[in-house]
């Protein structure tokens, strides 16, 4: 009879296991990215998790478009999209391997920072705003 048991034990973790490596490694993703040019040739790219249903990531990036758009009058969307495999370099932020970019981590998204003369300067301004403004922890990794 503890056969049975332990048999139908190995037999539901294995389903488990075929269950989660779909969601992980087979079923689509879509990655919210978000590119914004500010009049002073910084571009800021925002990152956050991927989602697996292609409205949900729609929605998360109207709400990241909403919230930059409405704390930078001079701000220029230049992407706004769902990607179903990410560009490498922006793979290896979310990875956190090392890249050539500052890049502001917060808890689920990362902001890379591009300026062709402050970009340790935004990151950190940036850092240190999201963490007192939303009381959440954020930080800027330099490259």
């Amino acid at each position: 009879m503890r056969g049975i048991y332990l048999w139908s034990a190995l037999g539901l973790l294995g389903l488990t296991a075929a269950a989660m490596a779909y969601v992980l490694w087979w079923q689509p993703h879509y990655h919210p990215v978000v590119r914004v040019a500010l009049s002073d040739q910084t571009v800021l790219t925002v990152l956050d998790n991927p989602w697996t249903v292609a409205a949900d990531c729609q929605a998360a990036n109207a709400h990241i478009v909403e919230s930059l758009v409405g704390k930078c009058a001079d701000c220029r969307i230049v992407q706004n999209s769902c990607e179903r495999e990410l560009a490498p370099q922006w793979r290896a932020v979310l990875l956190g391997q090392p890249t050539p970019y500052y890049v502001v981590m917060t808890a689920t998204q990362h902001l890379v920072v591009e300026s062709p003369t402050q970009a340790r300067t935004v990151c950190r301004a940036i850092a240190d705003a999201v963490r007192n403004s939303q009381q959440k922890p954020s930080r800027c990794i330099e490259p």
